[in-house]
């Protein structure tokens, strides 16, 4: 919110400086993050009266003015055609700094001396709406030699406020001057009302069809306007307070919209069609092209303002331009209204059209402030764009406001603060506040005393104020932050440790860390495309993507349902960048729709790993090895372990994005957590890996329930091992996996490890069989195991092997 400081000095007496103000503010609890200077100009820069006007002798685009700078007359040549004699106009004298930097020099055009430069709103870097383009022409009051920052709204401090959402009061000037007189004390200068009513009566109808989302709507017309730019020193305030000027009725509404806190909007009435103007939701498909030039297309969530046949307005967004002002505009019809804050702000964010108005429906305006926003506007446009006003308003008022009681104890002053505040001070505060006190009465307090209750009544521009302590607040505020007096704080002081999940991430995160990964988050976003990119089937789980209303761009549609594509876009871009080694995960979030209207999307916890090339660099004792399946299962398989699953199994499995026979799920307890395999060769291509990725996915969420972070110890053998090794041949369609389950739950509690240490095909092998070749360890916990006791065990493994898996040990 921007505050001219010299404008808002129209509302409150202020003696102090902007920065004196800027600090009052500030430790009141409304911010002033800077002090700006608009449209700075030199002190030496002029008003200067044009006397005489002559052709230059040698150019005909050129004339020669004589100009009065109160001290003495200059000849000045100028190429403008908008000035007359005994026009006053802005003058820079030789040696005078334009806003631009430039410094004038007196100097010779065409053979004839120039002794400055008469000034155009250009050359003054102001951004104003003019009818004929040329030199500044004054209108206000002055004389020649006036300093033009002294006749003209330039060189003014402005005042940028850093507002709490709370503070919607303080969007307008007459909030921030009702601030200021209950800081310092003064009383605030509204302008007052002499509306010229005439003619015949207001000819508009209004209809409010959603009164839930229009709490009131208020609507005037004026006839015979003359449309044309606003005096000059209303542009100059519009252009400081950040608001670029239109015309004289656009101007109106926004100078009362920055006076008042109230947006307005000004419809051509001729333009509305069957007189009618209605509050209503939009239809499905209706479209509308906004102000901006942009078509934009509705749905029911949308309010709209609309005539007999078509919408002509975003309801506290922006008008329609079916309806807008234009130099031919007669017969305006003047909105003031309350929408409902929510509906304003999801259609402003939904067609991305922030905007002042906007940004004060969302906030809360005061209904009951509607009605002299309105006359406020119709004045000024009588004294801008003349006109006739038509007798009588329409204000309709479904939701009027109900006023705030709020039942205030005096001991909870200090009670919250630490310092007493008398009742009649504390009357004295909220009433320089706006509040209305209702009544007050004694109740029973401690030992037989009596505390004093006061009932205050809310005003409606302080939607902020609904209890007690909001009321705590404004004193603290206004007696000054720095009374409250220093205490040491008192509580219990409890542990602070992470949560359980916390934990377990943080321990996966160790153990992939120490595995030789690197982290790495992408956007929580996706382009939906890489769907298909993937290859993910018509009907799977993951296409059931959470669409975004305003994507920052098309690459970000959709919330991610799977880790996958910003993975393989992380690694494509490392590729590109000759990083051919990489070892990489990520957990994050991946989303689905909510399962029920209403209730937010479901976020799921996953992990993401990915490993390609070799294992290290190359060595001259040994060559790097280049990373597989089981590099990466390996990785996968200890990180389980460090957050104490010990039991978990593979199943082989055909997904879309993974190699046809090198892909597998991830098994714990029996349920399914997660994917590990080679990249599919058609992604490989289409991605243009030049070398193969393995990549895995795992849902954490599952886990947290199976974890155990306190790992398990038992103590050092006392027994020696005994040792021994068998080879099996077995079906080729048979896994590893299920061979060693039937080998632990044969050999009992003497068996204490088995390991996979050789898979043979070749010679001596029957086509479509396999050799696997297993080391035993044997060990009982209270004796030395014999040879025929061990011996027993195996030939026992041997026959329930070549039972189950049809196993038959390889005897060479």
């Amino acid at each position: 919110m921007k505050v001219p400081y010299q404008w808002l000095k129209e509302y409150i007496s202020i003696s102090q400086t902007p920065e004196e103000l800027a600090d009052c503010l500030t430790m009141s609890g409304v911010e002033v993050g800077a002090i700006a200077c608009f449209a700075p100009v030199d002190e030496t820069i002029l008003v200067g009266q044009v006397k005489e006007l002559s052709p230059h002798p040698t150019a005909e685009n050129l004339q020669l003015v004589q100009v009065d700078c109160g001290f003495q007359r200059k000849q000045v040549v100028c190429g403008a055609w908008n000035i007359r004699e005994g026009d006053h106009v802005a003058v820079a004298l030789p040696g005078s700094r334009l806003p631009g930097g430039q410094i004038m020099e007196e100097i010779t055009i065409k053979g004839v001396i120039s002794q400055g430069m008469i000034l155009s709103a250009a050359e003054l870097e102001l951004d104003l709406a003019q009818d004929n383009p040329g030199v500044l022409i004054i209108q206000d009051k002055c004389q020649a030699g006036d300093r033009l920052s002294d006749i003209l709204f330039l060189d003014q401090p402005v005042l940028e406020l850093e507002l709490t959402p709370n503070r919607a009061d303080c969007l307008g000037l007459f909030g921030v001057a009702r601030e200021v007189a209950a800081i310092k004390g003064g009383n605030i200068m509204r302008p007052a009302l002499n509306l010229m009513e005439g003619g015949t009566a207001i000819a508009a109808s209004i209809e409010i069809e959603e009164p839930s989302l229009c709490h009131r709507y208020t609507a005037r017309e004026i006839k015979n306007v003359q449309v044309g730019p606003s005096p000059l020193n209303v542009q100059l305030k519009l252009l400081a307070a950040g608001i670029r000027p239109i015309n004289n009725i656009v101007d109106a509404t926004n100078y009362v919209m920055w006076e008042t806190g109230q947006p307005m909007h000004a419809f051509d009435m001729e333009k509305i069609k069957g007189g009618v103007v209605k509050v209503r939701r939009a239809q499905e498909g209706e479209r509308l092209t906004t102000l901006d030039g942009i078509e934009r297309q509705l749905d029911p969530e949308v309010l709209v303002i609309a005539d007999s046949s078509e919408s002509i307005g975003l309801a506290g967004v922006m008008g329609g331009e079916n309806t807008e002002i234009t130099a031919d505009t007669k017969h305006i019809l003047l909105e003031a209204a309350s929408f409902d804050p929510v509906n304003v702000r999801k259609t402003a964010r939904k067609f991305n059209l922030p905007s002042d108005a906007s940004q004060r429906f969302e906030k809360g305006i005061d209904r009951e402030g509607i009605i002299y926003a309105q006359d406020r506007a119709v004045q000024l446009m009588q004294l801008t764009a003349g006109g006739n006003v038509s007798r009588g308003m329409i204000d309709l008022y479904p939701d009027p406001w109900v006023p705030v009681e709020i039942g205030f104890h005096a001991g909870e002053v200090e009670k919250q603060l630490g310092y007493a505040v008398s009742e009649g001070e504390i009357k004295r505060i909220l009433e320089k506040l706006g509040l209305r006190v209702l009544n007050g009465q004694a109740e029973p307090g401690i030992e037989g005393q009596t505390r004093g209750k006061i009932n205050f009544q809310v005003p409606s521009f302080r939607q902020d104020i609904t209890l007690e302590v909001d009321l705590v607040e404004e004193i603290a505020r206004l007696k000054g932050y720095d009374t409250i007096p220093t205490t040491l704080p008192q509580g219990v002081i409890t542990v602070g440790r992470p949560s359980w999940q916390k934990r377990v991430l943080s321990r996966m995160t160790e153990t992939l860390v120490s595995c030789g990964l690197q982290e790495i988050i992408t956007f929580s976003f996706m382009n939906p495309r890489m769907f298909d990119a993937i290859h993910l089937e018509a009907g799977d789980y993951r296409r059931n993507a959470v669409s975004l209303k305003n994507p920052l761009t098309e690459d970000q549609e959709v919330m991610r349902t799977t880790l996958l594509p910003n993975m393989l876009k992380t690694l494509q871009y490392n590729f590109n960048r000759q990083a051919h080694n990489q070892f990489l995960f990520e957990q994050g979030a991946v989303f689905f729709p909510a399962p029920a209207k209403g209730d937010l999307p479901r976020e799921i916890e996953m992990l993401s790993v990915a490993v390609t090339g070799n294992t290290g660099p190359d060595h001259w004792q040994k060559n790097a090895r280049p990373v597989d399946f089981y590099y990466l299962k390996g990785i996968l398989e200890m990180f389980l372990r460090r957050i104490g699953i010990t039991v978990c199994s593979w199943e082989p499995a055909q997904v879309p994005f993974l190699h046809p026979t090198r892909g597998a799920r991830l098994l714990v307890a029996g349920e399914e957590l997660g994917l590990l395999g080679a990249l599919h060769p058609r992604l490989q291509d289409s991605f243009e890996f030049r070398q193969e990725v393995y990549v895995a996915e795992v849902f954490l969420e599952p886990l947290y329930g199976h974890a155990a972070l306190s790992l398990p110890f038992k103590a050092l053998p006392r027994y020696p091992a005994v040792l021994r090794d068998a080879a099996y041949i077995v079906p080729g369609s048979v896994c590893s996996e299920e061979i060693i389950t039937t080998i632990e739950e044969q050999a009992g509690e003497w068996l204490e490890k088995t390991v996979l240490f050789d898979v043979y095909q070749g010679q001596q092998i029957p086509e479509g069989q396999i050799s696997l070749a297993f080391a035993y360890t044997f060990r009982h916990p209270e004796k030395t195991l014999q040879d025929h006791e061990v011996d027993q065990v195996m030939a026992d493994l041997e026959a329930v092997l070549q039972r189950k898996h049809g196993a038959v040990l390889r005897r060479q």
